[in-house]
């Protein structure tokens, strides 16, 4: 499925702003990051619950796991130093999440 014009244009703003927040204090990146991981284990969690009380979880299942694309995205349209800085925990935190959710099914 292809971004929206809006959606291009919010992770390009998101990129920037981390990028630059990278180069002026790795700190502050973190405590930047660290929001959007909170956020986003609130929706994973949010979409685990609607797959639980779902009579079709074939379909929910998948959308559980989309959060995870959404916070890849935004990792891939950083610069290197966001990747190496907060990259490695990202994905494996957030598929845990996924999983645990899946398996509560």
């Amino acid at each position: 499925m292809t971004a929206s014009k809006t959606t291009r244009r919010r992770r390009s703003k998101k990129s920037r702003f981390l990028n630059a927040t990278a180069r002026d204090s790795q700190r502050t990146l973190r405590f930047e990051w660290d929001k959007r991981i909170v956020s986003w284990l609130s929706e994973i969690n949010r979409r685990g619950a609607a797959l639980r009380a779902s009579e079709a979880p074939d379909i929910a299942c998948g959308q559980v796991f989309e959060v995870v694309e959404m916070a890849e995205s935004v990792l891939a349209s950083c610069d290197t130093a966001v990747v190496e800085l907060v990259g490695g925990e990202t994905g494996e935190g957030l598929i845990s999440q996924c999983c645990k959710g899946g398996a509560l099914v």
